[in-house]
């Protein structure tokens, strides 16, 4: 089982699948993930176990932005203000793990969620028109 990053029921400004025109140029069939409106400094929470990766691609895509790999699941938390963890560190279900932001390519503060199912280091249904990536609200 997997639980929402954030406390409570954050507002989803953007779920799965919404604005195909926006994401099409990125070769997906629409929002690979669901962004919740929140203010910037809200803290994140870790969904479910994994090892920790930090990745920072400032001003672009996702700016700053973490994996959550267990080797059967994967989630992708972007446009952090910070991260709380470090890379190849372990985490678990409900640490707190970084702050929201507007990093990358973000109109505003919010955090950005994909989620994958991974086997055998392969994501699957890779070809769904969202790079693998489904809508997490199914499973949380």
């Amino acid at each position: 089982m997997i639980f929402s990053p954030l406390p409570g029921t954050p507002l989803i400004t953007q779920g799965f699948g919404q604005n195909p025109a926006t994401y099409a140029p990125f070769g997906f069939l629409g929002h690979e993930g669901i962004d919740f409106g929140i203010p910037e400094g809200t803290v994140v929470y870790a969904p479910h176990d994994g090892v920790a990766t930090v990745k920072d691609e400032g001003s672009q895509n996702y700016g700053l932005s973490l994996t959550i790999d267990d080797g059967k699941r994967r989630s992708l938390l972007a446009h952090l203000s910070q991260v709380l963890v470090t890379n190849g560190q372990a985490i678990y279900q409900g640490d707190p793990i970084a702050k929201s932001g507007k990093s990358g390519m973000s109109s505003g503060p919010h955090l950005h969620w994909t989620f994958k199912i991974i086997k055998n280091g392969v994501v699957q249904n890779k070809d769904n028109g969202y790079g693998g990536a489904m809508d997490v609200s199914e499973v949380t």
